[in-house]
């Protein structure tokens, strides 16, 4: 995928793991890893206003 693309975890998440998420980020031509500290795997659920702000300034980053 050539396209920028933003991978997301949270700094608590047991489920995804530090490594995993860097390693998807490193496969990806145009990625950037964000780790959002203290939040759990939904970070969307519990930090939906943080998590708007990484999307924006990634986009405005982007393009």
């Amino acid at each position: 995928m050539a396209v920028p693309a933003l991978v997301v975890r949270g700094g608590k998440d047991r489920m995804v793991s530090q490594a995993w998420a860097e390693e998807v980020t490193r496969l990806l031509p145009r990625g950037r890893l964000v780790v959002m500290d203290g939040l759990p795997h939904m970070v969307p659920y519990k930090d939906p206003r943080g998590l708007a702000r990484e999307v924006g300034a990634f986009l405005e980053a982007a393009w």
